[in-house]
């Protein structure tokens, strides 16, 4: 009897939903196991029904029930993502411990069923609050998918849209924010991969990514960490940021569009041929463009180890790419907090995942693709520009003679390398794909392949 539904306006429900019942709003179809891309359009609602483990009155409870909202910030929640939302920050504070989730759905032919959809705990989560910062650019992607005929956007664009709805629910409930980000990333894969040209257009970029996502994806893996690093690499005067390699934005407007293609030089078969065409086209753009210094600066840098790590192999490559492209969206205005973010990461990440014999051939062709200069012994400071050849060559698996002409290149810019004939092998793609990763702490690197100058003499 106290649940009996109201008017929705006295309830404080919010504008939209099915039903004006308590705790009621439009269902999603995310959080169970047999939820289906018509289930959103042909479902009745979705009931949260609350728990609770205190004595109560019957007043309190015909308030509480009379009430039956959840608040989102300075609006009511209005479907099954936004509820859980709410949730998850301590929007409903009475006294609830708890929810149990019931999905008004079509089963058995026209018939519907009250599925329990899982229960869900009451308590504060900080990752709730970095949802919110989704709300902006998923208003923009629904936005472009509500122009297509018939609002019916193409299988792909729904099925990655649905795939957000699904992580943000994930992780509200279970605290797990990678899977976000990558959901993000594939979505915007797609936009890179769309035509401009054709209707419905996306008027501008995705972007505006809270950079405490960053530290919200970070699970310990090396997955993060690569694809993290990658996606901080910036601007070197006219070459963009590695996002411009990605998706054609302008690379000194990256708020906007670019006229044809731009930079981009997202090609191959795998992600280690993307990333080493990705590094050859930044080399050619520096040489084109007479950049002062090398275009692989980033705001992250990873140990050695981490990076010998990544050329061994065996990481899942196609998560990586997805939260590359999901961890490029997000703000790097040197703000404070992007800067606290950094600091941390730095802390974080100070010792490698796991510790690996790093690779001499990759130690020795680094000091080429470095963004800054090799200071020497004596303390002077030599900028050295890599060899268009080398890419091509670890490429082709031509590891040894990538070697011999880096070599010849720091000899003479004047340093040492050490004598060490390093063979051909299979991964010269990995290798050449590791160069572009941002790398702290370049002294360790040298002395693997370089005399200090007093051993030379």
């Amino acid at each position: 009897m106290a649940w009996a539904s109201g008017v929705a306006r006295r309830q404080g429900l919010a504008a939209g939903t099915t039903s004006s019942s308590s705790f009621t709003v439009r269902a999603s179809a995310v959080g169970y196991a047999s939820s289906t891309s018509t289930d959103e359009k042909e479902a009745r609602a979705e009931v949260w029904t609350p728990l609770w483990n205190r004595p109560a009155c019957y007043n309190e409870l015909q308030a509480l029930l009379r009430e039956g909202r959840a608040d989102l910030g300075h609006r009511q929640a209005s479907n099954g993502i936004e509820f859980a939302e709410a949730v998850s920050s301590l929007g409903i504070d009475r006294g609830i411990s708890g929810f149990v989730r019931y999905s008004l759905l079509k089963r058995r032919g026209d018939s519907f069923v009250a599925l329990p959809s899982g229960r869900f705990p009451v308590q504060a989560r900080s990752e709730a609050d970095l949802v919110r910062n989704l709300e902006p650019l998923l208003g923009q992607v629904d936005r472009f998918l509500s122009r297509f005929k018939k609002n019916e956007p193409p299988a792909r664009f729904a099925s990655r849209r649905r795939e957000i709805d699904e992580a943000i629910y994930q992780l509200v409930l279970t605290v797990y924010a990678r899977a976000v980000i990558a959901a993000v990333g594939r979505i915007e894969r797609l936009f890179a991969e769309r035509d401009r040209t054709k209707d419905p257009k996306l008027h501008a970029p995705l972007s505006g990514l809270d950079p405490r996502w960053l530290l919200a994806a970070d699970d310990g893996s090396l997955k993060v960490r690569i694809a993290a690093a990658l996606a901080s690499i910036g601007p070197t005067d006219k070459v963009g940021s590695l996002r411009a390699n990605l998706t054609a934005i302008d690379p000194e407007k990256p708020w906007s569009w670019s006229h044809g293609q731009g930079q981009t030089a997202w090609t191959g078969h795998s992600l280690t041929r993307r990333l080493a065409n990705v590094l050859h086209r930044r080399m050619m753009d520096a040489e084109r463009l007479q950049c002062r210094a090398n275009p692989t600066w980033g705001g992250i840098a990873l140990r050695a180890e981490d990076v010998a790590a990544f050329i061994e192999g065996g990481l899942d490559e196609s998560l990586i790419e997805a939260l590359l492209f999901g961890f490029t969206l997000i703000r790097r205005d040197g703000q404070e907090t992007c800067q606290n973010v950094k600091a941390e990461l730095r802390t974080r990440w100070a010792r490698p995942v796991i510790r690996r014999v790093v690779p001499r051939s990759w130690a020795l062709l680094k000091h080429l693709f470095l963004s800054t200069p090799v200071t020497t012994t004596g303390g002077q400071d030599i900028l050295i520009r890599p060899e268009p050849a080398i890419i091509p060559l670890l490429c082709a698996n031509r590891v040894s003679n990538a070697c011999e002409i880096a070599s010849r290149r720091l000899f003479s810019a004047g340093l040492v390398p050490t004598r060490a004939r390093i063979p051909d092998g299979e991964n010269g793609t990995r290798i050449a794909a590791a160069l572009l990763v941002p790398i702290r702490r370049l002294s360790d690197l040298s002395k693997l392949v370089l005399h200090r100058e007093e051993d030379h003499r």
